[in-house]
């Protein structure tokens, strides 16, 4: 029973009293007061049992129910706002791109030196330019200069004896490099589409009649082809030059953060010095910038130039010395220059 509920008070109970005997009649019996009450409590029970159990029923056992049927419950969230997604960011590091350069070296089994390189270019797939930095190593033919050898490195595609002798140097047999070359060309594809790393063709780049040149009778130079691989911020190349001593070399590398800023800041701030008509041909390089000094070098994107040193007075950047030669000292010292900028610089100039 429910104890909310005020229960009326029950009367008095009268004395017992004999009854009197009546003729016996087929009276229906009347419940008492009490059991009324009693009755209506248990009413009350049954619907309140009912009531729960089409509540449990229906709700806790529901995602049972829903797990056995053919309906599908699909939980809808709410959609961010396509402005707020970042774009992917690379965790590409150069230790990876260093650490992919030799395998590629082990699988060709040489042990040419692995060197740092900065201030590469990538076409990038909106089009836009970046500077990569990274690793690589080269191969070059055994050659010969005056009787003795060439600086090239010597190893298992090194060994590619001389074919053409002129004016006491020796030039590269044509034949033997390009074999050498194809052979290194499929194992090129074969170990980094291996990996995953797809063809950029737009940073890719053939000729076959590169500095094509005959000695003695002999046709020297020929194919210069460049294979760029690319995957996950990691950006590859392996170029094959038929007419170099150094006829193999391979890269790998990272866009490099730190330069594309420097080029975008003060790069552009020396635009006006030593770009005044803004020829899309002519590269300004920014090298090193200490307080209010810059080394950098200026040139045409295919090649030659000069270095330069910049000093900012009131605000403005002016040029101290353009030259293919070092820094004289006296002129570090006219302008104060800092050691990390001066330092080596020729004495008695």
């Amino acid at each position: 029973m429910d104890p909310n509920i005020v229960q009326p008070t029950q009367p008095v109970r009268p004395e017992i009293q004999t009854p009197i005997t009546q003729p016996s009649q087929s009276t229906p019996s009347t419940p008492s007061g009490k059991t009324k009450y009693i009755l209506l409590a248990v009413l009350i029970l049954i619907i309140l049992l009912v009531v729960g159990g089409a509540y449990y029923m229906g709700v806790v056992k529901q995602p049972a129910a829903q797990k056995n049927s053919n309906l599908t419950t699909v939980t809808v969230s709410p959609s961010p706002n396509p402005t707020s997604i970042p774009s992917p960011i690379s965790t590409a590091t150069v230790d990876d791109a260093k650490q992919l350069l030799s395998g590629f070296q082990n699988t060709l089994k040489t042990h040419s030196t692995i060197t740092a390189f900065q201030y590469d270019h990538w076409v990038l797939a909106d089009g836009s330019d970046t500077f990569t930095k990274g690793f690589n190593f080269s191969l070059a033919a055994k050659t010969y200069q005056g009787g003795n050898p060439g600086p090239g490195y010597v190893d298992a595609y090194g060994n590619i004896q001389s074919g053409v002798n002129s004016g006491g140097s020796s030039y590269q047999d044509p034949q033997g490099m390009l074999a050498a070359i194809n052979d290194l060309k499929a194992k090129s594809d074969n170990f980094f589409l291996g990996k995953g790393f797809k063809i950029n063709a737009v940073n890719s780049s053939k000729d076959h009649n590169a500095n094509l040149q005959t000695i003695n009778g002999i046709t020297l130079g020929g194919l210069d082809e460049t294979i760029a691989y690319e995957k996950n911020g990691l950006f590859c190349q392996s170029s094959f030059n038929q007419g170099s001593e150094t006829y193999a070399s391979f890269s790998c590398g990272i866009v490099d953060e730190a330069q594309n800023t420097l080029q975008n800041t003060i790069g552009k701030e020396l635009q006006p010095l030593y770009n005044p008509t803004n020829d899309p041909n002519i590269e300004i390089l920014v090298q090193k910038v200490v307080g209010d000094f810059v080394v950098g070098g200026v040139g045409g994107k295919n090649g030659g130039g000069e270095g330069f040193y910049a000093k900012k007075i009131n605000g403005v950047w002016t040029n101290i010395l353009t030259t293919q030669n070092g820094l004289p000292c006296s002129l570090a010292q006219k302008y104060e220059m800092p050691p990390e900028l001066s330092q080596g610089c020729i004495q008695g100039q």
